[in-house]
C-alpha cells in the first residue's frame, strides 16, 4: 500500500503518494500519508492535506515545535492552498504564520528544493497571497 522510502531516498523528489492506509505522528495523532517525512521536497502537485501534513512534521522536525503547535501553524498557512502555494508565498508571508523563530527554517528548505518540485518555466508571484494579518507583501 505504501511507498517503500528506499526507493525515493537517493531522489530529489519523493514519489506522489497515493496511499490511504493511516499511521501515527510521534504525538499518536491519524495521518493520510504516513510516508511524508519532512526531508521530502512537497511535490507541485500535492493536495492540502499532503502539504499540512509535511508542514506539521517539517516545523516539528527542523524547528522543534509540539505537534499541537506545528498542526495550528500549517492549519493556519496552508487554510485551503495546495502545493503552488508553499512556493509561491514570499519570506513576508511564512514570517506572519510561522514567526520569526521558524519561518527561515521552513522557507530556506523549501527555496533551496524549489527547482526540484516547481516545473520549468512556471513563473510564480506572491503579491495574491495575504501575511497572516492581511497585508499583502
Amino acid at each position: 500500500m505504501g511507498v517503500e522510502h528506499s526507493k525515493h531516498e537517493n531522489s530529489t523528489r519523493p514519489p506522489p503518494y497515493t496511499t490511504t492506509s493511516r499511521s501515527t505522528l510521534p504525538a499518536a495523532k491519524l495521518r493520510q500519508y504516513p510516508e511524508i517525512r519532512a526531508t521530502d521536497v512537497p511535490d507541485w502537485k500535492w493536495n492540502n492535506t499532503q502539504c499540512q501534513e509535511w508542514l506539521t512534521i517539517a516545523i516539528m522536525e527542523f524547528c522543534g515545535r509540539n505537534e499541537q503547535v506545528a498542526q495550528r501553524k500549517a492549519r493556519e498557512f496552508l487554510r485551503g492552498g495546495f502545493a503552488p502555494m508553499l512556493y509561491a508565498a514570499s519570506y513576508r508571508v511564512w514570517q506572519s504564520y510561522l514567526g520569526r523563530q521558524d519561518a527561515p527554517a521552513i522557507y530556506s528548505y523549501l527555496m533551496a528544493h524549489k527547482s526540484a518540485a516547481v516545473p520549468s518555466g512556471t513563473y510564480l508571484t506572491t503579491y495574491a497571497i495575504p501575511t497572516k494579518d492581511g497585508y499583502y507583501s
